[in-house]
């Protein structure tokens, strides 16, 4: 069985490894994810994003 993942949101890090919390079929989600629990707030992360979104 082969797994794809069209249609999927999923953020990398700095080493572009998958963070697979992130995984997700909204984009908003995804980020919402991403920010849980990190010490960054939303303007860094879309500072920090801009161009790869």
């Amino acid at each position: 069985m082969k797994i794809t993942f069209k249609n999927y949101y999923v953020i990398q890090n700095i080493n572009g490894i998958i963070m697979p919390h992130t995984l997700s079929y909204e984009k908003r989600a995804c980020i919402s994810n991403f920010i849980e629990g990190s010490s960054m707030i939303w303007y860094e992360t879309k500072k920090n994003m801009a161009g790869n979104v």
